[in-house]
């Protein structure tokens, strides 16, 4: 087994016992998403299991089991029906929001990949709502990007300066508050798989719209990625949170094991044929995804029990280290250099460095408020990311 995948293996131990006493509670909301207790056992904490429920965003995957249950106190109960029903009027919102969305710029001749979470929860869930998430990230070619900004606009979407550094990133924010309920639904626009310059090279975003496929369960014109490039793209998506952090209730995080997102891997594993298990087979190694791959599936095997053809992880792991996995165990500074390193001419690479070092000035009023001098918000900047540079690296397992 390479490094790769025993650094997620060290992180599923570290999300299990994370130094707050959720040892018990920990098991028992793994075992809600896959062979669920008759009852209640009287050692729980009902607090700590909500807290991880929010935490593994299965707290909605979840209610069913814990409304069949015997003993279930009458708080934990209550909360997980709130989300449910809370979560159901959010999708039903978000759906005709951001479809509507998708459907115009579709309209304008601008294709879109909807990635991730709702993709998954429109191709693999019976109810979409269980796949909690809080935005939709939607995929078009670069020369498509400044017409969709301003299509995105005149349907009430503003862009989130904060979100990007210019040349550094390949994505903007885009949010539009929704005067009905008081919700915010945002769309990530992304033209390139990921803002890392070497883990965007798994994928091209022109072929990911080639090989697309209509998602009409979430609006006439949608369209996610094929089943086996969507599980790939999964699989990296969970190790990236490893190097890169999500939050959850304001906190940020870094970990591999998330359970929603071993669901996705588990219910999209299970949606494959044989033809669509040997074309994983191959793209996974010629893409530098086998051991990213490896690791999910086999995970998703621990948890959900899912089905895996016989000899194909051995195979996996047998594969020579990628130039992903080498990418995913650096500290910070090498994967900076080695972003730098893959990016295409002279004028990209300078654009990288220039965004690093010195950010557009209104992301830097944005970002670290309106008063003060330029250069002092750079230096600001520059102090606050060699602080998170020496915790992430001092504090990777």
């Amino acid at each position: 087994m390479h490094e790769i995948l025993a650094l997620a293996s060290s992180n599923l131990t570290i999300s299990a016992n994370d130094g707050t006493g959720f040892d018990v509670e920990e098991d028992f909301v793994r075992a809600l998403v896959s062979d669920a207790p008759d009852s209640w056992p009287e050692t729980l904490n009902g607090t700590r299991v909500l807290e991880r429920l929010v935490f593994h965003g299965t707290e909605v995957l979840s209610a069913a089991a814990l409304k069949e249950m015997e003993g279930v106190p009458a708080e934990v109960l209550d909360a997980v029906e709130r989300a449910a029903l809370v979560q159901g009027f959010w999708e039903d919102r978000h759906r005709k929001v951001i479809g509507d969305a998708v459907d115009a710029l579709a309209e304008a001749g601008i294709d879109s990949v909807i990635l991730k979470g709702t993709a998954s929860a429109y191709s693999v869930y019976d109810m979409p709502a269980a796949r909690t998430r809080g935005d939709t990230d939607l995929l078009i070619a670069g020369e498509n990007v400044d017409r969709a900004g301003r299509i995105l606009g005149d349907l009430g979407f503003g862009r989130d300066t904060t979100f990007s550094l210019g040349g550094a990133v390949t994505q903007f924010s885009f949010s539009q508050a929704d005067a009905s309920c008081g919700w915010e639904h945002v769309i990530d626009l992304h033209w390139s798989l990921n803002n890392s310059a070497v883990l965007s090279r798994a994928f091209s975003t022109r072929e990911l719209l080639k090989r697309s496929v209509p998602l009409a369960r979430f609006s006439a014109m949608a369209r996610a990625p094929h089943p086996v490039d969507a599980l790939l793209i999964t699989c990296l998506h969970r190790f990236v949170h490893l190097v890169s952090p999500y939050s959850v209730e304001g906190v940020d995080h870094f970990s591999a094991d998330r359970l929603i997102w071993l669901a996705d891997i588990d219910r999209l594993a299970r949606t494959l044929s044989d033809k669509d298990w040997g074309a994983l087979r191959i793209e996974a190694t010629r893409r530098g995804l086998a051991d990213v791959t490896a690791s999910g599936l086999e995970t998703g095997q621990t948890i959900f029990g899912t089905p895996l053809p016989e000899g194909l992880i051995g195979e996996w792991n047998a594969s020579p280290p990628s130039l992903v996995d080498r990418y995913l165990k650096a500290g910070r500074i090498t994967r900076t250099w080695m972003d730098l390193r893959a990016l295409d001419g002279a004028g990209a690479k300078a654009a990288f460095v220039r965004d690093h070092l010195f950010p557009r000035a209104d992301y830097m009023h944005a970002r670290f408020g309106e008063g003060g001098s330029l250069s002092i918000l750079y230096l600001r900047r520059v102090l606050r990311g060699l602080a998170k540079v020496l915790r992430q690296d001092l504090g990777r397992p």
